[in-house]
C-alpha cells in the first residue's frame, strides 16, 4: 500500500503495480508517449485504488 496525497489535501491508499516486460507491447501505447521510453526499456507502473482486483500469475 503506498498513500498518496494531491495538491489539494486529497489523500488515498493504493497499490502499485509495475509491468517489467514491456517489450510485446504497442510502441504506440500512451505510457511510452508520456514517459518518452521504448517498449522493453523500463518498468511501467501506475497506481490502483483499494477497491480495484487484481489478477496476477502464480
Amino acid at each position: 500500500m503506498v498513500s498518496l496525497e494531491g495538491a489539494d489535501g486529497t489523500k488515498a491508499q493504493a497499490v502499485a503495480i509495475c509491468h517489467t516486460d514491456t517489450s510485446a507491447w504497442n510502441p504506440k501505447h500512451l505510457a511510452f508517449q508520456v514517459l518518452k521510453v521504448k517498449p522493453g526499456t523500463v518498468p511501467v507502473c501506475h497506481f490502483l485504488p483499494q477497491d480495484h482486483v487484481v489478477w496476477v500469475p502464480n
